[in-house]
């Protein structure tokens, strides 16, 4: 009696396009790595369920006010960290999904490790717009609005009313959330920009003391897990002290190097690379809310600049990128 087989669950777009680009790639001499990692997958699937955390608080509060209170604010502080490019304990209780992070090198060997790097860091969904992290605005301000009755009211069998009415509207939210259509994502447009930016590479001088990585990052929005576990696993590969990281941002307008960053609480890019930016001709942003990848490479320790702009136009990008890396030298970014 023949065994039942098991059918094999297929791969998202993004893995299976990685996947193909990854082997275009090393069929032409690069020198090519697939990491495995492991991302949070859409903001709207966190923003439910910290609606349905703003829910239980709320209930809570109708047994133990003072309590209840305590666990806003401490989620309201867990939220700061998120809207600024961070990563707050809250999001510990999602599951994340497998996906993958493609790392691509010049086809040409060195004998020793290189003393200097730039590491160009590419989205893997660049063909659509970003999602934005101020959706978080709406389960904090439903958590700053319950701090108040939890903090005021001491006669709570005569306010049962503004309590559940604060649990019915998170509950709301998280489900009008959970079912909101996910536009699919289509990552030609991020690959397509590591294909043109690794051959504008290939014509580099040899004997350029600067040494060139693109990776195409897994799950970089919403959260830049994708990027964090990328920095923290190769680590002794690329050391904050001898590395340089450029984040590409895809939004629409044309291509801006970011000076100034984050939503509450402001991060400011290094001034050796706004001034390597500037001499390549490119201009600059004095402040985007939204805050990127690179803020968070900034946190975990490394010298970061992001590239804001030129959605769908991966040809600006390389140029802009070649411009910038002959402003660049060792060091540079101190």
């Amino acid at each position: 009696m023949p065994t039942p087989s098991r059918r094999r669950a297929p791969e998202e777009p993004a893995l299976t396009a990685i996947s193909l680009q990854s082997r275009r790639l090393a069929a032409t001499g690069h020198a090519v790595e697939l990491h495995g990692t492991v991302v949070h997958s859409r903001v709207s699937r966190v923003v439910a369920g910290l609606c349905v955390i703003v829910a239980m608080i709320t209930l809570l509060g109708l047994v133990w006010p003072k309590l209840g209170a305590a666990a806003c604010l401490l989620c309201l502080g867990a939220l700061t960290a998120d809207l600024d490019g961070g990563r707050s304990p809250v999001r510990w209780l999602w599951a994340r999904r497998a996906h993958r992070t493609l790392l691509v090198n010049p086809p040409r060997p060195r004998e020793q490790p290189p003393a200097h790097h730039v590491l160009v860091v590419l989205p893997d969904e660049a063909d659509r717009p970003s999602p934005t992290r101020r959706t978080l605005l709406l389960p904090a301000g439903l958590l700053a609005l319950a701090v108040g009755p939890l903090l005021a009211l001491e006669a709570w069998e005569q306010a049962p009313a503004a309590i559940f009415g604060v649990a019915a509207l998170s509950l709301a939210a998280a489900t009008a959330l959970r079912l909101w259509p996910q536009r699919p994502e289509d990552p030609s447009s991020g690959l397509a920009a590591a294909e043109r930016l690794c051959a504008a590479l290939e014509q580099r001088p040899a004997g350029d003391s600067l040494h060139v990585t693109v990776a195409v990052v897994g799950g970089l929005l919403p959260w830049f897990d994708g990027l964090e576990i990328l920095l923290l696993n190769h680590r002794p590969r690329f050391p904050p002290s001898s590395t340089l990281v450029l984040v590409w941002a895809p939004e629409a307008g044309q291509l801006q190097a970011v000076a100034d960053e984050g939503l509450l609480r402001r991060g400011a890019a290094p001034g050796a690379l706004l001034d390597a930016a500037r001499a390549a001709g490119l201009p600059a942003c004095a402040h985007l809310p939204e805050a990127t990848a690179a803020r968070r490479a900034r946190r975990l320790g490394w010298r970061a600049l992001a590239l804001s702009g030129a959605r769908g136009e991966p040809q600006r990008l390389v140029e802009a990128v070649e411009a910038l890396l002959r402003q660049l030298h060792p060091g540079q970014g101190r």
